[in-house]
């Protein structure tokens, strides 16, 4: 059952792991496979894939909770194997669509994904350099569209390649302050 999923993660794992990936794009492919994962989040789904499980699927073994932690209470416990991993089926869709919210859209994401667009794009939307006091943003405002008319960057491994092969007094200026 959990291949399905993992099937979805792995697909998604090759291309960020590519120099070439923008985070825009990353971001994008996230966004997707969250909502593939999110659509298996039904009893039909995970009646299909039961189903399909070809192994006997049994209950694990019913465990006892120590006294200090259940008290007096009778403990819980399924009443067949379909409802048992049917918990953790959910439980395993939810978590890993926690996950990859947390990791790719936490808010600092959003400041790299403007700068990345300024870098590759020349986009007018300066807000994300508004906290980086270093920045000469006048300087920066005819660096960058003349560093675009000299190269095409489709990926910031692009742009930082031709930062390394310019001379150090060139590459000091405020656009190398982007990429550090």
């Amino acid at each position: 059952m959990a291949t399905k999923v993992f099937t979805h993660l792995e697909n998604l794992n090759r291309p960020l792991r590519g120099r070439r990936q923008t985070l825009s794009g990353a971001r994008d492919a996230v966004k997707r496979v969250m909502e593939e994962v999110a659509d298996m989040r039904s009893d039909v789904t995970f009646d299909q894939l039961f189903e399909k499980d070809l192994d006997p699927v049994v209950l694990p073994r019913k465990r006892r909770p120590p006294k200090r932690l259940s008290g007096d209470a009778d403990p819980f416990h399924h009443q067949n194997a379909k409802d048992h991993y049917k918990v953790q089926f959910i439980e395993m869709i939810d978590t890993t669509i926690a996950q990859l919210n947390s990791r790719f859209f936490q808010e600092g994401m959003g400041t790299y994904t403007l700068l990345e667009e300024l870098l590759l794009n020349e986009c007018d939307d300066r807000t994300a350099l508004e906290e980086y006091t270093e920045m000469d943003l006048r300087m920066l405002k005819v660096q960058i569209p003349m560093f675009h008319s000299q190269r095409s960057c489709s990926a910031l491994a692009d742009v930082v390649d031709a930062l390394r092969e310019m001379s150090p007094e060139v590459s000091r200026a405020p656009i190398r302050m982007l990429i550090q």
